[in-house]
């Protein structure tokens, strides 16, 4: 009885097979691959209508419909899971402002805003011949509501599912750049196909980059709800399209760069880390701890003598919440699901 042959794996095989295996069972890499493959419809349909008018006043790609693939990615995957139950769960959460702190919320609402109308002095300082502002104020609503519907599908999708798997084992700034680099380049097809050329489509993936971070601060510190992400999202998109003309005149070189500069003080105060560790809040201790003295004022020690039988055992001040930090840190368990 002859013995059977063993394939014989070639040189680097298993290193590959390793790989491999890897990538596929990344659920990061699991959902961008399906967000890509569920937008290549999205992009042949922009393709072919190529030049044609919306009739919009506005210059959206019939690709930018691509907006709902985030969110379809969520809910196969989530589906495939057997986790059906999140898929409401991330609904209320997203639709839901409580939660929220107040002072959140006017950050939400005025961040976005405040960096285009600082974006539009910029350019009139800089000698741009523009229009005066002529804020289309009967457009605002319709506006606000179409984008709120495309920031759902994004939202929910980058930050309400793939940013807890993506953070896991890294700082909160790099899970933010990675995934603001997929997020810039998913949206260079519909900038080709809406005309823009290669200069204006870098300065725009540049600002979208550091646009995350500014997405990722922001839904850490407002409780990790994805509705702050989602309206800031959207007034991102309200305050472009509320630039002179319909947007006509938005420059993303200067947007960009006032965007990374916010990006950059925001990684400074509220560090790499955690984007959610404010150094100018920290409170100071009310006197410093004495050189001789075993224990800080606001660590006190465990008591001296042995413990009693029965009685529980001291804890450590914080260690019952260290896994209880915003997603992001290095210590931030995976949580591939929606918030709830």
């Amino acid at each position: 009885m002859s013995a059977a042959v063993r394939p014989v794996m070639p040189p680097g095989g298993h290193a590959v097979r390793r790989l491999r295996s890897r990538v596929t069972d990344s659920v990061p890499a699991q959902f961008f691959l399906l967000v890509l493959a569920l937008s290549v419809p999205f992009w042949l349909l922009g393709a072919a209508f190529a030049g044609r008018s919306t009739g919009l006043p506005v210059n959206i790609p019939i690709s930018a419909q691509m907006a709902v693939c985030p969110l379809v990615a969520a809910l196969i995957l989530l589906h495939r899971d057997g986790r059906v139950h999140a898929v409401l769960a991330a609904f209320r959460r997203a639709v839901d402002p409580r939660g929220v702190a107040p002072q959140w919320h006017l950050v939400t609402f005025l961040l976005m805003p405040a960096v285009m109308a600082l974006s539009y002095g910029v350019m009139r300082l800089s000698g741009e011949d523009l229009p005066p502002p002529a804020i289309p104020w009967t457009a605002l609503p319709v506006l606000f509501a179409v984008f709120l519907v495309a920031a759902l599908g994004e939202e929910l999708g980058w930050m309400g599912y793939v940013y807890g798997p993506l953070a896991e084992g890294r700082s909160a700034l790099r899970a933010s750049l990675l995934l603001g680099v997929v997020w810039a380049g998913w949206h260079v097809v519909p900038l080709l196909q809406a005309g823009h050329g290669s200069s204006w489509i870098a300065w725009q993936c540049v600002g979208t980059v550091a646009r995350r971070v500014l997405t990722v601060w922001l839904y850490l510190n407002a409780g990790q709800n994805v509705f702050a992400a989602v309206l800031l999202h959207t007034m991102d998109n309200v305050s472009v399209f509320a630039f002179p003309v319909y947007g006509s005149y938005y420059d993303p070189t200067v947007t960009g760069l006032l965007v990374v500069a916010a990006a950059v003080v925001i990684t400074a105060v509220w560090t790499g880390r955690t984007l959610s560790d404010n150094r100018l809040g920290r409170a100071a201790p009310n006197s410093p701890a004495a050189p001789d003295s075993p224990a800080a004022p606001d660590s006190p020690a465990e008591p001296a003598g042995p413990r009693r039988r029965g009685s529980p055992p001291t804890v450590r001040p914080g260690s019952e919440e260290r896994w209880r930090r915003p997603a992001g840190g290095p210590r931030s368990r995976p949580d591939p699901a929606p918030p709830t």
